[in-house]
């Protein structure tokens, strides 16, 4: 009977030593998924596609031009760092 409830025990702490193991295994695959993302995000924006950035965990995309020049009559650049600073405001309320 105490040899049932040893083996038990020792089994209980095998499980409980595979389960930490196989969390910090999808711990680690989300880690390097978001340093893919992170990654792949870099290198659009190196090749003049979308451009992203995070600002308190929040994602923006950058959807007007950044230089004057390139937007012409448009003045979106402004309008958009108006909603971004709203939004930063809003989140320290």
């Amino acid at each position: 009977m105490a040899q049932r409830g040893q083996d038990k025990r020792a089994e209980e702490q095998i499980n409980s030593r595979l389960s930490d193991m196989a969390q910090r295994g999808q711990e680690r695959r989300a880690e390097e998924t978001e340093e893919q993302r992170n990654s792949r995000l870099a290198v659009m924006a190196q090749c003049g596609q979308e451009y992203c950035f995070r600002i308190h965990g929040q994602i923006y995309h950058r959807t007007s031009h950044l230089h004057p020049a390139e937007a012409g009559d448009e003045n979106t650049n402004t309008t958009h760092f108006y909603n971004i600073i709203t939004h930063i405001r809003h989140l320290c309320m």
